[in-house]
């Protein structure tokens, strides 16, 4: 009797996760106007319903839903499940310069570059998405070839970019970690927006 009770309740915990999704995609789907985007959002939705129809049927606890959730995250994201190492089978070639410089991609992390001198000794190694920065105190974010992660193996990259606050130099950028400077540029940040929008109005 346990076990049948313990199948009922997984099978309405399921039903209500599909029911839930469909319910905020096709409240999604009402708030386009136009009538071809209303059709993309509508074979998206499609798209996303099966795949949650799947995860749903896979009768999954919290725990391992959590934990299968973060895997496909990352592998969706192009991110190695477990840190890179370096070694010669994890790289491709996709630049030379020359016969100097050979610029190679880690193949387990596409965001990963590393340039080799004709000798094959690595000069540097970067994860060009490892940073964002921010002049304006967190407002806005962006990234720049100014200011990159350099990296060294074993690598494992995070969730995502490191969030970096920077004021504008000549030659780049110089790292801020005072939080009043942070907050004050901020504050200026938001008082800049809302001033454009009132003369928008």
């Amino acid at each position: 009797m346990g076990n049948i009770t313990s199948i009922n309740d997984r099978k309405k915990a399921e039903n209500a996760s599909v029911q839930y999704a469909n319910a905020e995609l096709q409240r999604l789907l009402s708030n386009h106007t136009d009538m071809q985007a209303k059709n993309e959002q509508a074979r998206l939705n499609k798209n996303i319903l099966a795949l949650i129809n799947t995860f749903a049927g896979q009768s999954h606890t919290s725990q391992t839903a959590h934990y299968v959730v973060s895997i496909f995250q990352r592998l969706l994201s192009l991110k190695p499940l477990s840190p890179i190492m370096g070694t010669a089978d994890e790289w491709r070639e996709v630049t030379r310069s020359g016969d100097e410089i050979r610029t190679f991609q880690n193949k387990r992390c596409p965001s990963v570059f590393k340039k080799c001198n004709k000798t094959g000794v690595m000069l540097d190694c970067i994860d060009q998405d490892g940073l964002v920065l921010s002049t304006d105190g967190g407002f806005t974010w962006f990234t720049s070839g100014k200011m990159l992660k350099h990296i060294s193996f074993p690598y494992m990259p995070g969730e995502g970019p490191e969030e970096v606050f920077v004021e504008e130099k000549d030659d780049g950028y110089t790292v801020i970690t005072d939080p009043e400077k942070i907050e004050a540029l901020y504050k200026d940040a938001v008082e800049r927006a809302q001033a454009r929008e009132q003369i928008l109005k």
